[in-house]
């Protein structure tokens, strides 16, 4: 409950503000390990630090909390030492909290549900005074039972012997273990290796002060792709994996916006026999009348003309009604002087009311968001130096591959300046709290569209859809894309139903801000002469593919068996963009098989392979008449979509709607690049189309034919290279590499066994194969 804990937060934080340099805990309570019946009179008063009542490990029964009162008790910790603090109370007779402050009286761990009991453990990050808090929530008095254990430090290396660790070759080898007394300073991550052997159970989790700064922490591949993120807005951050090989995992923790402070960190390894797998952890309709709720006030049908006046509120939670709004009711918000705290909370609740109506789902727990500007988040993107670490080769040479960002141009650069340009908000996944990206945080013009497809997501996590979509991790940035292409096309036909009430004037909506996106809004912008400043449309139309084709698919499915049929796709998600581009193809039509062969040895080492799939072949195609002049493809033909009134581009293409499966394998040899792309197509004709239209590509930047498959764009051109363009009947492999010689160097069995090149290029039966060699 997001908005109950930071408000009881910082009730506490107000009533202990104190010049902590002048603090001496004056009460001393002896040892109590099995003491009982405290006199609470002797520890009485305790309600500020300075007379905070000394404790040591015991339990302490007997105690009480009295209207608006606390309780402060001290305990002295060493650097590393661990804490562990529990009240035992009736809650219903009063419902009593928790809090664990450090030194400095920042919050560090706050225990405050709705249970008979709150407890609260943490590592001590320095030597001091930390207070265990008792507070009664609203006034709320009773008597409780204390709780006090600490524990032995753990491992603490001395300042500075981890680092420098701030990338791959550096990173700091760690076993199973605790660690204390780490620290993330201004701009830096901390990388630290773990060797797992195929069906290892790794966990992590690192303890940390959100209040000092907010830490992330991810675990990345041997291939050094990403497979988990933690990146909540609490005070620790976990993560578990099964290991899929054998290797060398890489655990990176880093500061958000530039958050800084000490953490802990805690790293857990059983052996693939003794462990089961754990849970993987999760940082985005047809035109028919809604299925009106029994009983429901609100009104559910998109032709209607008026407002129905709201009825007084329920007397317990309703689809259609939250936190005191119905869904069809009217504010008065002023929306040209930013919006007031009170019309903050209005506005949220009406729109979640708005989501729970249109997607007949109810929310289980309040929703709060953050606001953010451009230029903060922009900033944050460009310099966050772990995902430049991760990302930058990769994207230099998949889009290079892909003839969308040349040589000359960091596509790291393209792919976040893009982002940053696009995007209107973010959803922290199990947070239960969403930012919004707006010009000026101080002045937000908030956009309600938006906020409806944020708290969609938020409705999406509250309901488990989220953890069943991403109970396993996705094998590629294809597989990737098609899951996300039910999670935010769920969240923008949302958004489509939700705009279309407005329009007709079913509800009364704020004024929509032209400025903001979901994803990348802006419908006209890929076909027009300029696209938005700084940003690489071919680079957007890969990204936005979710948001487009996604709704399509979303009201398709509800179209075959309501809204139960699309929270069913969640356990069986998409597994590719084709099957989001044609939704007629969920779930049946699933990627062909690909063999993987092992990389030769020499120079030339792999470092990572991707499945990149129909949406970003489509993407390359357009770009090259969109921005180079090159008509294999009408750019034109993407603004006229194909799958329906909720499809916004239309992503099919002659040369790109066979796909069957597709891998790219990276390669480095030093700093030249060179990769082996083999596609899988699902007839013959369709591998013919593909090879003919990319050798249109390879022509148009200048490439000419030096025989034998191979062809060679001088090297001034900024995608200059050496290229092999092999067909075998079904399937089509392209060898990339800096001259003509690194071809066979790093593909050396991929050579020239037929040509399409004057000729039609039959060489075989027409029938699937079933599975293609991938060097």
């Amino acid at each position: 409950m997001t908005e109950i804990l930071s408000t009881r937060v910082r009730t506490v934080a107000i009533a202990l503000v104190v010049c902590l340099a002048a603090v001496t805990a004056t009460t001393a309570v002896g040892t109590a390990a099995a003491q009982t019946d405290a006199d609470e009179a002797a520890f009485e008063p305790n309600d500020t630090f300075e007379n905070a009542t000394r404790l040591e490990p015991g339990n302490y029964t007997g105690l009480n909390v009295t209207e608006n009162d606390l309780d402060v008790y001290a305990v002295e910790l060493s650097e590393g030492e661990s804490l562990s603090a529990g009240i035992d109370f009736s809650h219903a007779r009063g419902d009593l909290d928790l809090f664990l402050l450090g030194p400095n009286g920042s919050t560090l761990r706050a225990g405050v549900s709705e249970t008979d009991g709150e407890n609260v453990s943490a590592v001590a990050p320095e030597a001091g005074t930390y207070y265990l808090v008792v507070a009664g929530f609203r006034g709320a008095s009773g008597p409780y039972d204390l709780r006090v254990s600490t524990t032995g430090t753990g491992p603490s290396p001395a300042a500075g012997e981890f680092e420098p660790n701030d990338d791959f070759e550096t990173a700091t080898p760690v076993e199973a273990g605790n660690y204390t007394g780490l620290n993330v300073t201004e701009n830096d991550l901390d990388v630290y290796a773990v060797e797992l052997a195929a069906g290892d159970a790794l966990s992590a989790e690192i303890d940390f002060s959100h209040a000092r700064g907010d830490l992330e922490l991810l675990l990345v591949g041997p291939e050094r792709t990403i497979l988990q993120v933690s990146t909540s807005v609490t005070d620790g951050e976990t993560i578990s994996h099964l290991a899929g090989t054998n290797g060398t995992y890489y655990l990176v923790v880093y500061g958000y916006l530039d958050g800084t402070g000490p953490y802990d960190l805690s790293i857990g390894v059983s052996s693939g026999e003794d462990g089961a797998p754990p849970a993987e952890p999760s940082p985005t309709e047809t035109p028919n009348e809604e299925t009106p709720t029994p009983d429901s006030p609100i009104q559910t049908s998109e032709t209607a003309a008026d407002e129905t006046p709201s009825p007084s509120d329920p007397e317990r939670d309703r689809l259609g009604w939250e936190r005191g709004y119905w869904a069809n009711e009217s504010l008065d918000v002023e929306t040209g002087d930013g919006l007031s705290e009170a019309e903050r909370r209005a506005l949220v609740a009406r729109s979640m009311a708005r989501v729970e109506a249109i997607r007949e789902r109810e929310f289980e727990r309040p929703v709060e968001f953050d606001v953010v500007s451009r230029a903060a988040y922009a900033a944050n993107r460009s310099r966050d130096s772990f995902q430049r670490i991760v990302g930058s080769r990769y994207y230099n040479q998949v889009y290079e591959a892909t003839f969308i960002v040349d040589e000359e141009t960091d596509a790291y650069d393209a792919v976040t300046g893009g982002q940053s340009a696009a995007v209107g908000g973010f959803y922290a996944v199990g947070s239960d709290r969403f930012v919004l990206v707006v010009e000026d945080p101080d002045d937000p013009n908030v956009d309600e569209g938006i906020l409806v497809h944020e708290l969609t997501h938020a409705l999406q996590d509250q309901t488990g859809l989220l953890d069943s979509a991403f109970r396993l991790p996705t094998p590629s940035s294809d597989a990737r894309t098609g899951l996300l292409g039910l999670v935010e096309g769920d969240a923008n036909y949302v958004m489509a139903r939700y705009d279309a009430r407005c329009a007709n004037g079913t509800w009364e909506c704020l004024p929509r801000d032209a400025s903001a996106s979901v994803g990348g809004d802006g419908d006209e912008s890929a076909g027009e002469a300029d696209g938005p400043d700084g940003v690489n449309l071919g680079v957007y139309l890969t990204g936005y593919q979710p948001y487009s084709d996604g709704p399509a698919l979303v009201a398709a499915l509800r179209e075959r068996g309501g809204w139960d049929a699309v929270d069913a796709a969640y356990d069986s998600p998409p597994v590719s963009t084709e099957q989001t581009i044609h939704p007629e193809r969920y779930p049946d039509e699933r990627p062909a098989s690909l063999d993987r062969r092992e990389p030769t040895d020499g120079e030339w080492q792999r470092f990572t392979t991707d499945t990149i799939g129909e949406a970003w072949l489509y993407s390359m195609f357009w770009y090259q008449d969109r921005e180079y002049d090159i008509p294999v493809v009408d750019s034109e033909q993407v603004l006229s979509p194909d799958a329906g009134d909720y499809d916004t581009y239309n992503y099919t293409s002659a040369p790109s709607e066979g796909w069957a499966n597709d891998r790219i394998s990276l390669y480095a040899n030093g700093d030249a690049s060179g990769y082996v792309w083999v596609t899988a197509w699902d007839s013959e004709d369709d591998a013919r189309q593909f090879a003919e239209a990319y050798r249109r590509v390879l022509e148009g930047h200048g490439g000419e034919s030096v025989g034998d498959g191979t062809w060679r764009i001088p090297e001034e051109d900024p995608y200059g290279d050496a290229f092999r363009v092999v067909r075998d009947d079904q399937t089509v492999t392209v060898v990339n590499g800096p001259d003509v010689d690194a071809l066979s160097a790093i593909a050396p069995d991929v050579e020239q066994e037929s040509s399409d090149e004057g000729e039609d290029g039959d060489n075989g039966d027409t029938d699937e194969p079933e599975s293609a060699t991938v060097p």
